[in-house]
């Protein structure tokens, strides 16, 4: 549109042209974040669209149960945590993060957020180890 050449392949994986469905839905480095993170808590679905994603989210972690408060809490880090690696990675940074290490950021800030919030310490406990 602009005139500007821009390369559309995905930063974080081998193949796919970046978009917010493959980011988010398609590309290995997500899906392995996404899978590991949420193991403990249900069987995240693979090669959703965002949109489906989004959706089963909605229906499957709706109410006040604690299962339903930690399903939102690990979705919203990991998107969050996929988002920033994304952004470093085009922003030309050098120390870029593999899917391990980001699962392990995950699980490093959960316990900060458990730590200062009461209600968050049970089902961090129930759900992640």
């Amino acid at each position: 549109m602009w005139g500007i050449g821009t390369d559309t392949a995905c930063l974080m994986c081998p193949g796919g042209n970046e978009s917010r469905d493959h980011l988010f839905a398609m590309c290995s480095f997500s899906r392995y974040v996404f899978a590991t993170v949420m193991r403990k808590i249900c069987l995240f679905p693979e090669a959703l669209t965002w949109q489906d994603q989004l959706q089963w989210v909605i229906r499957a972690w709706s109410g006040s149960s604690d299962k339903a408060k930690a399903g939102r809490l690990l979705w919203r880090l990991s998107l969050n945590y996929i988002w920033r690696e994304m952004n470093i990675r085009q922003y030309g940074s050098k120390h870029v993060c593999s899917p391990v290490q980001i699962v392990k950021k995950i699980k490093d800030e959960r316990i900060l957020i458990a730590q200062n919030n009461q209600s968050m310490l049970s089902i961090g406990q129930k759900f992640i180890e």
